[in-house]
């Protein structure tokens, strides 16, 4: 994985004024990509964008296309590694799924809920409902999950990871059915 030589240590990788492209370990945490606290569920998804887009502006490929192919390799991709990293962290359910993996916690086929309200709702105000109480299961799985992993029951975590899963598939398949609508 590809990391920017910098010419200042406050900076890691953010650097303007970076010449050259190096090697980073294949195991970065997604949340070093962009100077954030490691091992921390909660994120400023206003904060991440911000830093998304800066070091996203210095390590585009297009910035580095006077550059040897070496280099435009490395700075495609680091950006396409920029682009999945915030894409994980942006997104709740798949920042605790990220996060539960770094401890080498899978939720795997098993770890499912499987009933699923949506389909009995008939009309837009049943499916508009079942959202309204569907965001009260989002809401409680992502403190749960927050809650249980900041102290390091990760078995607690990872529960709440499968029931955060659930509502979000809730949410998902509420949000097709109105489409259909």
């Amino acid at each position: 994985m590809p990391s920017v030589l910098k010419a200042s240590a406050d900076t890691p990788s953010h650097s303007p004024s970076c010449s050259h492209i190096s090697s980073l370990p294949t195991n970065t945490p997604y949340q070093t990509l962009f100077n954030l606290p490691e091992n921390t569920f909660q994120i400023d998804l206003k904060d991440l964008r911000n830093r998304f887009l800066q070091t996203q502006r210095i390590m585009h490929p297009d910035a580095w296309s006077s550059k040897p192919e070496k280099e435009k390799a490395a700075a495609a991709e680091y950006s396409s590694l920029l682009n999945k990293a915030y894409e994980t962290l942006r997104s709740p359910l798949k920042r605790a799924e990220y996060l539960l993996s770094l401890r080498d916690i899978e939720l795997g086929e098993r770890d499912k809920l499987e009933d699923r309200k949506v389909e009995f709702a008939e009309t837009v105000q049943e499916v508009e409902a079942v959202m309204e109480r569907n965001r009260a299961g989002i809401n409680n799985a992502l403190s749960s999950f927050e809650q249980a992993y900041n102290r390091g029951d990760y078995e607690a975590a990872k529960e709440a990871c499968v029931k955060l899963k659930y509502w979000v598939g809730v949410e998902e398949s509420a949000q097709a059915k109105l489409r259909e609508m």
